[in-house]
């Protein structure tokens, strides 16, 4: 009962805000984690509580773009965390996930700025 009533208590001083990523072909499993714990650090650094992330694979897309904003609409959900602009695309073109994210909800995006995932290393090092 206690654990309940602190839970209340932090989502009233965080509201919850929801992560969304798009899974490039290379990214390794950590990488994805790594991306995950940015997205919490930057909902948290912006009064946030980080909830689900949700994660684009490239071959179901747009399937958690859209499970998202009908989360958002059905919890009201006052933001989404994404590591870079390009995971929502041209807020000005009208096909965007940007463009209808926008006339879908009414929650803000916070533009984590995180760098994209370098390819994987193939172990041969490069001479100067």
């Amino acid at each position: 009962m206690m654990e309940d009533r602190r839970a209340d208590v932090i989502q009233a001083a965080y509201p919850l805000a929801l992560g969304y990523m798009r899974r490039y072909p290379q990214m390794r499993v950590d990488e994805v984690a790594r991306t995950q714990e940015a997205l919490a650090n930057h909902a948290r650094c912006n009064g946030f509580t980080l909830g689900t992330v949700h994660v684009e694979d490239l071959l179901t897309d747009p399937r958690a773009f859209l499970e998202m904003v009908a989360a958002i609409n059905l919890f009201d959900i006052q933001a989404v965390v994404i590591p870079t602009a390009a995971h929502l695309g041209d807020p000005v073109a009208p096909e965007s996930k940007r463009a209808y994210f926008d006339r879908e909800t009414k929650a803000r995006v916070l533009v984590a700025e995180l760098p994209r995932s370098r390819a994987p290393r193939t172990g041969i090092s490069e001479v100067p």
